[in-house]
């Protein structure tokens, strides 16, 4: 009589991904475990279906990803890293791309359950009640951006935004700056809300203006950034900085300050998150607060195989990840600003 990968599992006493990895040759796993995984193989007459493998494929060994915007070099280093991780584990992925449409997101996440995947990690769109209306999320973590979730409890892997934008901030203002104002995306996403509160909390204990007429709201593509810009730029005074929370909106800046003749960091310096993959591509290299992508992906994974594989109900654990800051060229000291 034939075994299933189950079979196998619980007869060697290892995890599924193990013994996956083992027969498909896939992670690192040790000469010594490979072959025992083999011999009980053998031993077991284990003998993959193609429609099992199929099957399984479809449910089981997947994990549904969805994210909000392919087009930030943030994300596809996010889902790199993730497929990755799943990879190394003897797990696939089915990513979702919902191009921060709520009506996408649903339709994701209601397809990816219907599918039965073994779990989801999710960024939202934007704040919305999808997951307000489950009963219980069941085996789902939730990356970066923190769901509008009172109803039920919710696992999550990111850093704290807030108090990583009032250090950025606090690095602006140890450089001499005080006229400094802020460029903002989408003030649904918990990260943008928390990133401008750290802003605006730092400039009111240091008991500098930082009033709405100080933060520019608008989207990420450069045509709106550079409006913003012009609109910074026919202020009586003009800032010594701009914090810029979204990496994508913060390259824009850089180039609609060049375009208008004032370089970074000469005439106003710049500060954001997550440049560090635009290096090479705007001058100077931004200033910038480092998310820990690749432990936050793995982080994310490895919760979902311990929940997978656990006999017991889905653990919910918040991880809050230590975050670099990464000083490049785009903040100049002011030590003899008045």
């Amino acid at each position: 009589m034939s075994s299933n990968l189950k079979d196998l599992s619980e007869y060697l006493g290892l995890s599924i991904s193990t013994v996956s990895r083992a027969l498909n040759g896939k992670g690192r796993i040790s000469e010594v475990t490979r072959q025992r995984v083999m011999d009980a193989a053998n031993k077991l007459s284990y003998v993959p279906n193609n429609m099992a493998r199929s099957l399984k494929l479809s449910s089981s060994s997947i994990v549904g990803v969805i994210l909000p915007d392919i087009t930030n070099v943030f994300y596809p280093r996010m889902l790199q890293a993730i497929d990755r991780e799943l990879s190394y584990h003897g797990y696939n992925m089915i990513f979702c791309n919902t191009d921060e449409d709520i009506t996408r997101e649903q339709m994701y996440y209601d397809l990816l359950k219907v599918k039965n995947v073994m779990g989801i990690i999710i960024s939202q769109a934007c704040q919305n009640d999808i997951y307000e209306r489950e009963n219980e999320l069941g085996n789902v973590v939730f990356v970066d951006n923190i769901p509008r979730v009172t109803k039920n409890s919710y696992s999550f892997v990111g850093i704290d935004n807030h108090k990583a934008g009032y250090e950025l901030t606090e690095k602006l203002i140890s450089y001499g700056h005080k006229n400094i104002v802020a460029i903002s995306g989408i003030v649904e996403e918990t990260t943008a809300i928390d990133r401008l509160k750290g802003f605006r909390d730092c400039m009111r204990d240091h008991e500098l203006p930082c009033g709405d007429e100080d933060v520019y709201y608008g989207e990420y593509n450069s045509e709106s950034v550079s409006k913003l810009v012009g609109r910074i730029l026919s202020r009586p005074t003009l800032p010594t900085a701009i914090y810029v929370p979204n990496n994508m909106q913060a390259c824009g800046t850089i180039l609609a300050l060049e375009r208008a003749g004032l370089y970074v960091p000469e005439d106003i310096s710049v500060v954001c998150f997550d440049a560090i993959d635009f290096t090479g591509l705007v001058r100077p290299s931004l200033t910038c607060i480092l998310q820990p992508v690749e432990k936050m992906a793995r982080t994310a994974v490895e919760h979902i195989i311990r929940n997978a594989e656990s006999k017991t109900k889905c653990q919910i654990t918040n991880y809050i990840l230590n975050y670099e800051f990464y000083e490049g060229g785009s903040l100049k000291k002011r030590s003899q600003e008045k």
